[in-house]
């Protein structure tokens, strides 16, 4: 499973584009989920292509962690 669907999954979302509206059903144990996954189970650019498809921006991480953070913050923030 790509890292997109297990967000998607992860989210409760029936479908990947629902991942762009999810943020009034985003709760602090599924923000902890995302923020403990596996960082070795996805690769950076898995991270930063979530981030982008999420944020619908193109966006550019040293770190998975800055990564996640972008895709947390955007999720609070729709």
């Amino acid at each position: 499973m790509d890292l997109l669907d297990r967000l998607a999954d992860l989210f409760g979302c029936q479908y990947l584009s629902d991942l762009k509206l999810v943020s009034l059903h985003v709760s602090s144990r599924e923000i902890q989920e995302l923020m403990n996954l596996d960082e070795t189970s996805y690769s950076l650019e898995d991270y930063t292509e979530a981030a982008s498809y999420i944020l619908n921006e193109e966006k550019s991480f040293s770190t998975i962690k800055q990564a996640k953070q972008a895709i947390v913050q955007a999720l609070m923030l729709k």
